[in-house]
């Protein structure tokens, strides 16, 4: 916008300049000796019917400059002001100038750059707990902007609206989900996903600090209005999903939870995972021997089964993203059909 007012501008100073330059020799500071009057007569005599002279020949060739130069501004002026202008980066930006659909039929997707601080602050919390305000505020100073991806159902959803939200690992970010095609495959059936850029990664912006990640997380879900959520977390990502998990109001949050060979699962005891109340799709790959490890620890949650990717990396799910989306799917609309008797 700036650049553009700047070459508006240029274009007046130099149509003025050339306006002006026939009027140069008759200004006081001119060492010419003819004055105003004779220099405006001059001037009148180029529209004459006399032949013209060298020197009124020159001015007739700088007045018909400024009308072109004039002309050149007022088009330049119209194109300003009728062309679309750009989004600025608080605005939505078009899914589809980012996003393509792989399936068809597959869900109209949304991009949203939203100002986490205006979002958390634009309604009352959806799931009915509270969240700690000195916590919150902390929260939404540390993330500027958060990105995420918002795949509609292309048809109604189920009586039990159930979400679907996918965070990412360390190397990836929301547009990894895209190439997966697990977000598209949902929508394509019923659930409203989201693919987010946690901060610091992606188009996201701030950090979260370990001991905020559980509001953080609660907060997400609440600016997204992501209610039944199945959180899928991969890797690096599960030094935020797993916090939450912790919570005691993590099933006014979560209707179930896909891990992905999920780091920071050290950082709580197998007791911890025991209280947990929470159906779990625990996901790693047979090539990993860390994630397995990881696994096992997680499989100590009371309602969780397992799938081992054969042949499969720590991001087992590029390695075969067809079982990996038919488990996923499996999983969904067991959580659906269970909600909906």
């Amino acid at each position: 916008l700036f650049f553009l007012l700047f070459l508006l501008l240029l274009f007046l100073f130099f149509s003025l300049f050339l306006l002006l330059l026939p009027l140069l020799p008759y200004f006081p500071f001119s060492s010419s000796r003819m004055g105003w009057k004779e220099g405006l007569d001059q001037l009148s005599s180029t529209h004459s019917k006399s032949p013209l002279t060298p020197s009124s020949q020159k001015l007739s060739r700088l007045s018909k400059g400024c009308v072109i130069s004039l002309i050149l501004c007022a088009c330049f002026f119209v194109w300003f002001t009728t062309s679309p202008s750009q989004p600025s980066l608080n605005e939505p930006i078009n899914a589809h100038e980012t996003v393509m659909d792989r399936m068809d039929g597959a869900a109209e997707n949304d991009d949203e750059l939203v100002a986490m601080e205006e979002a958390l602050l634009s309604g009352p919390d959806l799931f009915g707990e509270t969240i700690d305000a000195n916590l919150l505020k902390q929260v939404q100073a540390s993330v500027r902007n958060l990105f995420y991806v918002k795949y509609v159902p292309s048809k109604p959803p189920s009586k039990r609206k159930v979400s679907v939200v996918f965070l990412h690992g360390a190397n990836f970010d929301s547009s990894t989900w895209e190439d997966v095609g697990t977000p598209q495959l949902l929508a394509g059936l019923g659930y409203t996903c989201f693919a987010v850029d946690l901060p610091s990664f992606g188009k996201s912006t701030g950090n979260i600090a370990p001991k905020l990640r559980a509001v953080f997380m609660k907060a997400l879900l609440n600016t997204l209005g992501a209610k039944n959520a199945v959180l899928v977390s991969p890797s690096m990502s599960g030094g935020f999903s797993i916090p939450l998990i912790m919570e005691k109001d993590v099933t006014s949050y979560l209707s179930g939870y896909i891990p992905v060979a999920p780091v920071a699962v050290e950082s709580f005891s197998v007791e911890q995972y025991e209280k947990i109340n929470l159906p779990a799709l625990i996901v790693w790959g047979s090539k990993d021997i860390s994630g397995a490890k990881r696994s096992t620890t997680l499989l100590k949650i009371p309602n969780s089964t397992s799938l081992e990717i054969k042949d499969g990396s720590h991001p087992c799910y590029l390695d075969n993203p067809e079982k990996f989306n038919e488990e996923v799917l499996g999983f969904v609309e067991k959580l659906r059909d269970r909600g909906d008797q």
